[in-house]
C-alpha cells in the first residue's frame, strides 16, 4: 500500500511545470489584450471631463436661484427672479439668465441689469418648472457647452423660500 515513490515526491515535474506556465501565459495574454482594446477605445485627451467641469462651473453659479422670492418669468429659455438683498441697499437684486436659442450663442446673466456672459458658447440650453399646483418648488435645468450631446449636464434646483407671488396671495 505504501508505495516508498509516492511519498517521496514533493516537487512538480519539468512537464507540470511547462504545462501551467504555457496555461498561465496564454491566460495572461488574453487579458492583455482585452485592456489594450479598452484603452484603445478611451479619449487619450479626457476633452469630455474639461467640458463637463466647466459646465458644472456654470450651473454652480446658478445655484442662486434657489433662494428666488419671486419669479417674474418662466420660459423654457430665460428665467427672471428675485432674490434676497446681497449687497445690504435694502432692495432685493433682480437676476436673469437668458440663451437666444441659438446654438454657439452666449449664456448671460443679468444682475440688477448688468450683463454679464457666463458661457461664450452654448449648444443646448433649457429649463423646465416643477410647481405644485401653481407654486414653483424648484427646477430643472440642462445645459451643454459643445457640440456632443453627450457632454450634456442636468441638475435640479429646488426652490428654498416661498415665493411672494402667493406667499402674500392669500390661499396658502
Amino acid at each position: 500500500m505504501n508505495n516508498p515513490r509516492l511519498q517521496s515526491r514533493r516537487a512538480f515535474t519539468l512537464v507540470e511545470m511547462s504545462l501551467s506556465l504555457i496555461g498561465t501565459s496564454v491566460l495572461v495574454g488574453g487579458m492583455m489584450s482585452a485592456l489594450f482594446v479598452t484603452m484603445k477605445s478611451l479619449d487619450p485627451n479626457l476633452s469630455n471631463a474639461t467640458t463637463i467641469m466647466a459646465t458644472t462651473e456654470v450651473l454652480n453659479q446658478m445655484r442662486e436661484l434657489q433662494f428666488a422670492t419671486e419669479f417674474r418669468d418662466n420660459w423654457s429659455r430665460e428665467v427672471d427672479v428675485y432674490l434676497p438683498d446681497q449687497n445690504a441697499d435694502s432692495y432685493e437684486e433682480r437676476v436673469e439668465y437668458s440663451w437666444s436659442g441659438f446654438p454657439g450663442a452666449p449664456l448671460i446673466r443679468k444682475y440688477n441689469f448688468q450683463s454679464r456672459t457666463i458661457a461664450p458658447t452654448v449648444y443646448h440650453f433649457s429649463l423646465s418648472y416643477i410647481t405644485s399646483g401653481s407654486h414653483n418648488i424648484g427646477m430643472i435645468v440642462e445645459l451643454q457647452l459643445t457640440t456632443n450631446s453627450s457632454d450634456r449636464v442636468q441638475v435640479e434646483i429646488p426652490v428654498l423660500n416661498k415665493p411672494r407671488t402667493y406667499q402674500y396671495g392669500g390661499g396658502d
